[in-house]
């Protein structure tokens, strides 16, 4: 009985630190973080000019999505022995889907968001008419 007391008291606090981390995230990722991962994009900007010239909030916020599917991930971990005394299917389950796609998910997330860094300062870098980065 102890050992599912702390590991619900462990999910608890990772999933407190996954939200923490995610509203860190859209702070620190300022408006274009937020204008990116929401419904409502920024229109009539130069995206990847507006990118490359706030790399390092993007790349901050990219970093806090990180640690959030990670501790969101760990949280299912934890999770898994106190569902699983109830039904295994149903624990292997969470596990699989809520861990690993959820996961997967803000992996994917933050890769692109460090893609998009990337490509922003190679548009800044070989200038912004470049034909090379036109198509």
């Amino acid at each position: 009985m102890k050992n599912y007391r702390i590991n619900a008291v462990m999910a608890g606090a990772l999933y407190f630190l996954g939200t923490a981390f995610g509203i860190t995230s859209a702070i620190v990722g300022g408006k274009v973080l937020s204008s990116i991962v929401s419904i409502k994009p920024l229109s009539g900007l130069d995206l990847l000019n507006l990118v490359a010239s706030n790399s390092s909030q993007l790349t901050g916020g990219a970093f806090f999505i990180l640690l959030m599917g990670i501790s969101l991930v760990m949280m299912t971990v934890f999770l898994y022995p106190i569902f699983r005394k109830d039904s295994e299917e149903l624990a292997m389950g969470m596990l699989l889907f809520r861990g690993a796609l959820e996961g997967s998910w803000y992996t994917i997330t933050m890769l692109n968001l460090l893609l998009m860094v990337a490509l922003g300062n190679e548009y800044i870098g070989t200038g912004a008419n470049s034909a090379a980065l036109q198509s």
